[in-house]
């Protein structure tokens, strides 16, 4: 079986943490957006964790607003919520995240 995926689209809420083991993890949600119709647009906004490996690197070559292409794989994320329920969802796992094309905004 081939779990292998390939996304563009733009960078929101990149958080770059340390995991309780020491570990950097990078994060961030890939938008993508699909003209349709007259002046409609769909948006489909993508989880992506990075691999551990490459979570420092990606996450100081990439900012809010890149546009990027990503290499990975989808992996199933799952969680307790507040009110005891089991939730999950899919993700990518990144190997490797390309910028295309800067934000135009600065970044501080």
């Amino acid at each position: 079986m081939i779990n292998k995926v390939i996304l563009a689209g733009k960078v929101s809420g990149l958080k770059v943490k340390v995991e309780d083991d020491g570990r950097l993890a990078t994060s961030f949600t890939c938008l993508y957006e699909e003209p349709y119709g007259e002046g409609h647009v769909a948006k489909l906004f993508v989880p992506v964790d990075v691999v551990t490996s490459r979570a420092e690197a990606i996450g100081d070559a990439i900012g809010d607003g890149d546009l990027v292409v990503i290499d990975g794989r989808l992996k199933w994320k799952s969680w307790i919520d507040k009110k005891g329920e089991k939730q999950g969802k899919f993700a990518v796992l990144a190997w490797n995240v390309s910028v295309l094309q800067p934000a135009t905004v600065s970044r501080n």
